[in-house]
Formats: C-alpha cells, sequence, structure tokens
C-alpha cells in the first residue's frame, strides 16, 4: 500500500550510475510504488542519461519515456520548465517573490487528455539558489480517495467529469471557451471539442475515482483549480444522467472538501531541490505545485514525459488541424 512521504531518506538516494538503477531496478521500483515518488542526488544526467534511467524504472510498469513510432530510435516527449517569464511579468513575483507562495499551483497533470502521463523524469540541471526555494510539493490522491467521506465515495463512483481544455491565452480568453463547453456539457459529450485559435482541441470525460494502473487501487482523479469562470473539473453526469442541481451543489462540496484537504500540510510533502537531481514522480497519484522566492536564471530543468505503452510520438492526438 502506498504511503506518505515522511523524510527524505524514504525517496532519495545517490545515485551511483545507470549499472546500479540496472541491478537494482526492482528496489528503485518498489521506492516508486510505496510513495509515488524517486529521486537520484547528484546525478547530473544529459538527456541520454534521464532516458536510460526511465527506460529501465519503466521495464516494471505501464508507461515509456519515449515513443517507439520509429525503429531503433528514442523520441521523447522531452520539455524544459523555468518560471523566468512568470517572474518578468506577474507582479506577484517581482523580485522572486514570497517563498511560501505558490508560482505554480496545485494540479494534476495532462486530465483533459486521452493519454494522461503516468509518471515523468525531472532533471534539475540548472539550480542557483537556496535549497529552501523552488521547492516542488506532492499530495498523494490515492490516500486522499482513502480519506473521502462514504458519501462521497459513494457519489462519485456513479459520477464522470470533464476538464477543461488548456488553451493558448494569448489567443482564446476562457469566456470564449467557457459557454459552448457548458452547452456540450449540458448534451452529455463524452469528448468535447474547442476551438482554440486556428486548431480544435478535445477534451475526454473519465470517472473521478480511477483505477491505478499498476496497482489497481482507487486514486481521487479531480483536480482543485479553479479559473475566473469557476473550477475546472466540471460533474459531467450521476448515473448516466444529467445531474440535478442537488447534485451539483453537492459536487461544488466535494470541490471545497479537496480544497480544503489541498491546504492542509499534513497531506503535503516538499521537495527541496539541489542541483544535479532527478526526480520521478508518479504522475497518476501526485497532485504536485511549485513554491516561488528565486531569481530569474535560478532555476531550470528539463522534464521528461512518460506516457502510457503505445502512446504516439505526438500525444496530443485530440488535436485537430
Amino acid at each position: 500500500m502506498m504511503r506518505l512521504v515522511k523524510d527524505k531518506k524514504d525517496y532519495v538516494f545517490e545515485y551511483k550510475g545507470i549499472d546500479d538503477v540496472i541491478e537494482n531496478v526492482d528496489t528503485y521500483s518498489e521506492v516508486f510504488n510505496k510513495f509515488g515518488l524517486l529521486c537520484f542526488r547528484n546525478a547530473h544526467l544529459d538527456d541520454n542519461g534521464c532516458l536510460d534511467v526511465l527506460s529501465e524504472l519503466s521495464k516494471n510498469f505501464a508507461w515509456t519515456p519515449f515513443s517507439k513510432d520509429f525503429d531503433n530510435q528514442r523520441s521523447s516527449w522531452k520539455y524544459t520548465q523555468n518560471y523566468d517569464e512568470r517572474i518578468k511579468t506577474d507582479p506577484d513575483f517581482e523580485n522572486g517573490g514570497s517563498s511560501e507562495s505558490l508560482i505554480n499551483r496545485w494540479h494534476l497533470e495532462g486530465m483533459a487528455k486521452i493519454r494522461t502521463q503516468h509518471a515523468a523524469g525531472w532533471n534539475m540541471r540548472h539550480f542557483r539558489c537556496d535549497s529552501g526555494l523552488g521547492e516542488t510539493g506532492f499530495i498523494n490522491m490515492l490516500l486522499l480517495a482513502e480519506k473521502l467521506p462514504p458519501e462521497m465515495l459513494d457519489f462519485l463512483s456513479r459520477s464522470r467529469v470533464i476538464h477543461y481544455p488548456t488553451i493558448n491565452r494569448k489567443i482564446t480568453t476562457g469566456a470564449e471557451i467557457s459557454r459552448l463547453f457548458m452547452q456540450s456539457v449540458s448534451n452529455l459529450e463524452e469528448q468535447i471539442w474547442c476551438q482554440d485559435g486556428e486548431i480544435e482541441v478535445a477534451c475526454h470525460a473519465h470517472s473521478p475515482l480511477e483505477s491505478h494502473p499498476h496497482s489497481g487501487n482507487s486514486v481521487l482523479r479531480l483536480c482543485p483549480c479553479d479559473e475566473e469562470w469557476g473550477v475546472q473539473h466540471i460533474l459531467l453526469s450521476v448515473d448516466s444522467a444529467p445531474p440535478s442541481v442537488e447534485q451539483s451543489k453537492f459536487f461544488e462540496e466535494i470541490h471545497r472538501w479537496l480544497s480544503s484537504e489541498t491546504l492542509n500540510t499534513d497531506n503535503q510533502w516538499w521537495h527541496e531541490w539541489e542541483e544535479g537531481d532527478f526526480v520521478v514522480p508518479d504522475l497518476f497519484v501526485m497532485l504536485h505545485s511549485a513554491k516561488a522566492g528565486f531569481q530569474i536564471g535560478e532555476r531550470e530543468f528539463d522534464g521528461f514525459w512518460c506516457f502510457p505503452n503505445g502512446t504516439p510520438l505526438v500525444p496530443d492526438t485530440f488535436r485537430r488541424n
């Protein structure tokens, strides 16, 4: 059974090279399963090194760090993450902002996708601030599912939800999306297409309680995020029918419960980064966020998404021209 991280010793290991990962992959996989989190310290990996570690770990799981669309080529879903633009443009983060404020809010990854990320490798290759700044927070949603009051658990087990799409805010406003999106929700559409500039983006309905792909245990798959128009996750149906007013109000109550549990520090774990860390979170269960307090140019990592086996090279296959 998955447990809360209580100490960095639970999941942080000195990196001893890829041969050690290969030799002890079952041990490292057990840690990943137990805590939903694994960190190799002083790894200082290049891209190929990151993929080597993830490839070894993935042999015990149903996800992959690269597409197999092309024979004998490892085409990864790599991206680079820093918050320089946010610090430049958002007055809340002038001079780095407060070390306790969130520069990235609590969220689950890819909830509108037909294939969501199941894991990631985060390679902190550039970290020049104090380790008490820019921490990444984690909340285990498998354990939150266990905390759900029985009436909420029963309600969610009979429900379907759908998440607003990720849109390019420079092209499309949330208000433009929201009206048409809610019309489709009213029609109980399991796949909703939204126009975002010149492309259409689809959102896919899912159960708010999903089985973990490895353990089979029930995971709460609801995002606490909200926008100016309301919560990001919308109640689509209950018992395959449109929700009543009372059911919609109860879903709002569940969202408030989730927001409260997200703020509960007993549920949180904060990873203090060091340059050279290679962190592998279980993104099927880990709600995550990031604290501010660092300056422009002090913190940048490369991320490598790990999608379910069989995911094509371009995972956003729900986008169409």
